[in-house]
């Protein structure tokens, strides 16, 4: 192997001066790049320097063909120019580009429409450039709505699916109906929420009923979400597990929600229920609780009378409240400043700030959420001696395996064993 010097100047000269003057490299730098061309087995080779080094210290070196000696140094000159701007583009572009491109290599020879699968991919990945022309997913999606929207009687439900299938629209936009396939929804479900099992199985869900939807429609032939299989997220375990966790939560909240977090406990409703609870619900001493998570399925309701506890509560929270019900009229009894319920995101910034103080007094508040003062009530209830079925009925479980499920959280397996160590050899 030997290495090329300076270019010949004889009869080469005019083509190699024309070659220099017509790429964007001048003669000096393509100078220096030849000091890094040799020969070998009657061919120019370019030796590039890599970021990984040697252990003497030196950089590594990926080696690229040029052309033949016998092609002539005019020939190698222009090669040489040609791979120095190729490989400055490439790198301009950035290595997520190169990746997509690895990536269509494999999949457009299998996929329905080439060119539709490679401008949703490409603007998913990260390649600057946004679809040419949407396919009829978009629009299938918005009919999908008008059918779905009515069956949500929650609206902060209607608001998540219009927020989800915005991403889905503005993702996987460029697709027809018809072409989508499982390893399209799974490459998506990874590459957008690989890091977040809980919500790649909310979007599963979402796109699985839409496509449920599209089968009837006879838009395609089969559900591909079938196909796919997403694992469970974590099971969540306890987060308030003692008083002063409860308590440093509850002291660092406005004193509206201190009444939200007790009605929370006194009644093990969900968080829901009693950040819609309105005065009209409440009737003859009791609080009938309509059902917001279930209502959809098995829409069990519980009535709890209201005990001392509860009516100290209520109490404060209608001295604190702007907008007090009249006859025949109603007002929330958990109310903001302008006497409206608080909506799901309001409340959820108002409690992230107070965790967050409250993690500075009590360690143990670190991932504590509104929805973990249900099992804790349940829980605190079970230890106070309650029985498994009242439970149920209280939680408005339609089986004692759900309310288990809350109980596990809290619960703690003691071994039953007691070892001994084995007897030492006699000497």
């Amino acid at each position: 192997m030997t290495r090329t010097g300076s270019p010949d100047r004889g009869a080469d000269a005019a083509a190699i001066a024309a070659v220099r003057a017509s790429g964007k490299h001048g003669a000096a730098e393509l100078d220096v790049k030849l000091k890094r061309v040799y020969v070998y087995h009657g061919r120019y080779w370019y030796a590039q320097d890599l970021e990984e080094k040697r252990p003497n210290g030196k950089p590594k070196q990926k080696w690229h063909r040029l052309t033949r000696v016998s092609d002539g140094e005019p020939a190698l000159l222009q090669a040489l120019a040609e791979f120095l701007s190729a490989g400055e583009e490439a790198t301009a572009a950035g290595q997520v580009a190169r990746y997509v491109d690895d990536y269509l290599k494999t999949k457009l020879p299998h996929a329905h429409d080439a060119a539709a699968l490679g401008r949703s991919v490409a603007a998913l990945l990260g390649k600057n450039q946004q679809p040419e022309q949407d396919g009829n997913l978009p629009g299938y999606i918005d009919d999908y709505l008008k059918v779905k929207r009515p069956e949500l009687t929650s609206g902060d439900v209607k608001k998540e699916y219009e927020r989800m299938f915005g991403e889905i629209k503005k993702d996987l936009g460029a697709f027809n109906v018809d072409q989508v396939t499982p390893g399209d929804i799974l490459q998506w479900l990874n590459a957008r929420w690989g890091n977040k099992p809980t919500t790649r199985r909310a979007y599963k869900a979402r796109l699985s009923g839409f496509f449920s939807w599209c089968v009837l429609k006879r838009l395609r032939e089969a559900n591909p979400c079938r196909e796919i299989q997403v694992k469970k997220p974590p099971k969540r375990r306890a987060t308030v597990t003692s008083p002063e966790i409860y308590h440093a939560l509850r002291d660092a909240l406005p004193a509206n929600l201190q009444c939200f977090i007790d009605l929370c406990f006194l009644t093990t409703a969900r968080p829901t229920e009693i950040r819609l609870l309105m005065e009209s619900q409440i009737q003859d001493g009791i609080i009938h609780f309509v059902p917001t998570k279930t209502e959809e399925t098995s829409a069990a309701t519980v009535d709890w009378p209201i005990t001392p506890e509860i009516d100290a509560v209520l109490k404060r929270a209608r001295s604190l409240n702007k907008l007090q019900a009249v006859r025949k009229g109603d007002a929330p009894v958990i109310q903001t400043r302008d006497g409206s319920p608080y909506s799901r995101m309001g409340l959820f910034s108002i409690w992230e700030r107070a965790r967050k103080k409250a993690e500075k007094r009590v360690p143990g508040c670190v991932k504590v959420t509104t929805r973990d003062i249900r099992p804790y009530a349940l829980t605190c209830a079970e230890k106070a001696g309650a029985r498994i079925e009242d439970l149920r009925k209280a939680a408005a479980h339609t089986s004692t395996g759900t309310t288990e499920g809350y109980l596990d959280q809290y619960r703690q397996v003691v071994s039953p064993i007691r070892m001994t160590l084995p007897p030492s050899p006699k000497k």
